[in-house]
């Protein structure tokens, strides 16, 4: 059977587990207009959208959708906004990457929770030391939390400036370009907070790094701090919604005050967070459950 995998451009960097696969023929599509969507839907027998947007609403509405089977997957910010534009009778399956999320949608439609995996082949553990170098991983915009991170970094410099925030990934929106731009020396960090722009090898990049820090109100996981504590670097997640199920209470904070204290004064044991990404989220337990997904929804 044909398994078209139809993501839009750009948005591909979950698709890790694509490659491993088996019992189909498999083929991408990475779609930035309608007609690339119609193409991509035409060819397969099965369809997996990849994330619940804009492209999965087009898809669901397309009218040839409905000779074939589709599953659909939600990673986080499309629970917010989509649901309602998605033809849902032409889906026969949605995957979630984590409860919550799912909690959100209470899907009536069969459904699955898969989480994203991380590739321990490529992210390599190493035991490290308490150090100083934070490290930021995720484009810049609203839902990272920019305001809460540099407010932050403040407090922890005030109190021991020999620490460093090195920030991966692009600023995409101006307004938060404007504002670093002005608060960083107005909070007289300028010696303290730098930018990496977009990083093409990440797991070199992390390896001067000792802690993966996450300022979002909201995540599904976070890649990023799962590829982190993977290479060994010590977590300290402010407390979104449902960040106790997906990590451990150990490493969430509150309050600025404490997320000073998670760096500053507490045990730092680089074996036990990558044990939990080996345990939980590695990319082979992502591969296993999507692969009886696809088989599930293929046999019925």
């Amino acid at each position: 059977m044909k398994l078209a995998i139809i993501c839009r451009k750009g948005l591909d960097g979950f698709l890790n587990w694509v490659p491993f696969i088996a019992g189909y023929e498999v083929k991408t599509f990475l779609v930035e207009s309608g007609e690339d969507i119609n193409r991509a839907i035409d060819w397969a027998d099965i369809v997996w959208l990849e994330w619940m947007n804009e492209s999965a609403v087009y898809a669901s509405n397309y009218k040839n959708i409905i000779y074939k089977k589709v599953i659909m997957r939600c990673h986080s910010y499309e629970a917010f906004g989509f649901q309602n534009q998605i033809n849902w009778e032409n889906i026969h399956h949605i995957n979630f990457v984590a409860n919550h999320v799912k909690h959100i949608l209470n899907p009536i439609i069969d459904n699955s929770v898969v989480p994203n995996g991380v590739d321990l082949e490529k992210f390599k553990f190493v035991d490290k030391e308490k150090g100083f170098n934070l490290a930021f991983v995720g484009h810049m915009n609203h839902k990272k939390g920019p305001m809460l991170l540099l407010q932050a970094m403040s407090k922890l410099v005030e109190k021991d400036n020999r620490y460093k925030l090195y920030i991966a990934g692009a600023c995409q929106d101006l307004r938060f370009e404007y504002y670093f731009n002005h608060m960083i020396p107005a909070l007289k960090l300028d010696d303290n907070v730098f930018f990496s722009g977009i990083v093409q090898d990440m797991p070199k990049w992390l390896e001067d790094k000792n802690y993966i820090i996450c300022t979002s109100p909201w995540e599904s996981q976070g890649m990023g701090i799962m590829e982190g504590m993977a290479s060994g670097l010590k977590p300290v997640i402010h407390n979104f919604p449902s960040a106790e199920n997906v990590y451990s209470w150990r490493y969430l904070w509150n309050t600025i005050d404490e997320f000073v204290e998670k760096i500053t004064n507490e045990k730092y044991i680089p074996i036990e967070y990558y044990e939990i990404i080996a345990n939980k989220y590695s990319l082979q337990k992502s591969i296993k459950g999507i692969q009886e997904v696809i088989d599930k929804v293929a046999k019925n």
